[in-house]
């Protein structure tokens, strides 16, 4: 995973390219209020068209490995 300075919301589109580069899929994990509402709801609009299989917040993410998920 490649680091990239600027604001949470700057972020996500890098991470979302970066990550529909590899070959590997992915689960985001999200935490905090470092990001707007619509930035959040633009990232999880990218769930299945591309290398990103959830995006999830700490909770979320707790309770789908609890349930042998990975």
């Amino acid at each position: 995973m490649a680091i990239k300075w600027g604001s949470t919301d700057q972020k996500y589109p890098y991470f979302v390219e970066s990550t529909n580069k590899n070959p590997e899929q992915a689960i985001f994990v999200i935490d905090g209020d470092g990001y707007s509402g619509r930035s959040k709801d633009w990232l999880q609009g990218q769930v299945g068209k591309g290398r990103i299989l959830h995006v999830l917040n700490q909770g979320e993410f707790a309770r789908f490995a609890s349930q042998g998920n990975l």
